[in-house]
This record gives C-alpha cells, sequence and structure tokens, in this order.
C-alpha cells in the first residue's frame, strides 16, 4: 500500500479491522460508513458530513464522523495516508430524552406474543415461543441483542444466566424469572445448546419483532427492553440501573438508557402552594 491520501477507504476499513478484534455489527458499520465516502481526506469527509445533516440523526452523524476519523488516525500512524487527522467539522450530538416502555407494555409484548405460536420458522421453531423468550431474556437481564443471540446453554447455571459483555468484555452474572427459564429450556428442547441465535437471519429477528410491535400497537424497538429493565429497576432503588447493565460510569444510565419520567417520585418540583 502507497503513500497516498486518497488510499480507497473500504480497503483502509478491512485492514483497519484485520488489526482489531471488534463485534461483527461494529465492522458491518464501519464497512458500511467508508464505503460511503469517495476518499479519506478532510474535505471529501466534511461534504459527506454536511450530505448527510439531513438525513440522519445527530447521534448518528457523530457516530459516522467518529468511525472516519477511527480510520483516518490509523491510516495516518500505519503510513497508509498522509493526510493526519484533522480538519474534520465537529457535530453538535444532540441527546434527546431517553423513552422506555412501562412494566405494562413489556407485559403486552409478552402476551402478544401468543398471537404468533403455531407459526414455525423453516427449522421448525414456534415463532412466538421464539418472540416470548426474546422479551424475556431481554428484559430480565438488560443484555445487547448480540449477546443474547450468541447464549447457548452452557450460559444458563440454575437460575442465572452468565456471560462476558461482548462490547467491553466485562463478566455479568443475571437472575432470570422462572417463566423465562422455562422458555429457554423449552425452545432448546431437541434442537441443541444455543437458545435463539441461528433460528433466523438477523434482519429476519429484526423484521418479526417490528410485526410484533405492530400486533400490540407500540412504537420502539428491540433496544427499548434494556432501556426498560434499567428504568424499573431504578426507580425501585437509586443506582440499580448501573448495576444491572453493566457500567462503571454512574452518568452512562441516566444519559443513555433510563426514562426519568418513569421516576417522577424522585424529581423534586418547585411549588408556591
Amino acid at each position: 500500500m502507497g503513500h497516498q491520501s486518497t488510499m480507497n477507504p473500504t480497503t483502509l476499513a478491512e485492514a483497519y479491522l484485520s488489526a482489531r478484534l471488534v463485534t461483527p455489527q461494529y465492522a458491518e458499520h464501519i464497512k458500511r460508513t467508508a464505503g460511503k465516502v469517495g476518499s479519506l481526506e478532510p474535505a471529501a469527509i466534511n461534504d459527506y458530513l454536511r450530505a448527510r445533516r439531513d438525513q440522519v440523526s445527530s447521534v448518528t452523524l457523530a457516530n459516522e464522523r467518529r468511525m472516519l476519523l477511527t480510520l483516518m488516525r490509523y491510516g495516518y500512524e500505519e503510513h497508509l495516508i498522509e493526510e493526519a487527522p484533522r480538519g474534520v467539522m465537529r457535530i453538535r450530538q444532540e441527546q434527546p430524552p431517553v423513552r422506555a416502555w412501562s412494566l405494562g407494555a413489556v407485559k403486552q409484548l409478552v402476551n402478544t406474543s401468543l398471537n404468533f405460536r403455531n407459526q414455525r420458522f423453516e427449522c421448525g421453531v414456534d415463532k412466538g415461543l421464539f418472540l416470548e423468550t426474546w422479551v424475556r431474556l431481554a428484559y430480565d437481564t438488560a443484555a445487547r441483542y448480540g449477546d443474547i443471540f450468541a447464549w447457548s446453554l452452557d450460559n444458563l447455571h440454575g437460575d442465572f444466566m452468565c456471560w462476558t459483555m461482548s462490547k467491553t468484555g466485562v463478566a455479568m452474572t443475571r437472575r432470570i424469572g422462572k417463566a423465562t427459564k422455562d422458555r429457554v429450556l423449552e425452545i432448546t428442547d431437541g434442537r441443541g445448546p444455543l437458545i435463539l441465535g441461528g433460528i433466523c437471519h438477523r434482519r429476519h429477528s429484526f423484521r418479526l419483532f417490528r410485526k410484533l410491535l405492530s400486533e400490540a400497537g407500540m412504537g420502539g424497538s428491540g433496544r427499548w427492553l434494556r432501556r426498560s429493565a434499567a428504568t424499573h429497576v431504578e426507580a425501585r432503588k437509586k443506582g440499580s440501573a448501573t448495576v444491572l447493565l453493566g457500567h462503571k460510569t454512574p452518568t452512562l444510565a441516566y444519559r443513555s438508557y433510563v426514562d426519568v419520567s418513569q421516576l417522577e417520585e424522585d424529581v423534586m418540583v418547585p411549588s408556591i402552594d
């Protein structure tokens, strides 16, 4: 590879990923973002960011900027490109209030999953059982999608799910309810150790979850299960969300996961009465 600032961004992304151990989702995101820019020159990146400004949220735009800067730093440090990682416009990232489902809404999701019973994937697994197991596991553990879909029966120890978070490397042990454990044992009966993984493609699972939300008359996405779990434990005991999520920084839970509107009793309200 030569010393040129116009090195193909996709080629550079592949070189970067070959030297890093990252999650499959992050690898997909950084390759997709690199494929959208003509070069890693600051001017080209700035043109791209301006064009994207009206298409995506400020959070998404800031993430894409971060990934492109990561590739610039890597290429410059490895002498693969000549442009230093500077001159890229800053993105003002707006942080909207966190929204999560109420406990009643989570129960509604579980109940609505029964409407998908007796519908089956090509592998024979019941779609309603799949959805109920997903909702229960995600809510009980507040784990991320990638971790949940990598779990097997080896992660189940009595009434606990034990795993290492792929994003942070932190070891986690979380108790699950009896109904959740029953669903786990039911969905793995006769089909091997994987619990939810291997049943369908990632995109198919997301489409099916959107159908579940539509059937339940609810907005949001599967990510809201992690938010909802964090919000509900925080409502019961302050500081619990940070512990449940496995965070080292207490402020992160409130910034990204806790729906403060469900903690209104803890918020001081001024009054002239």
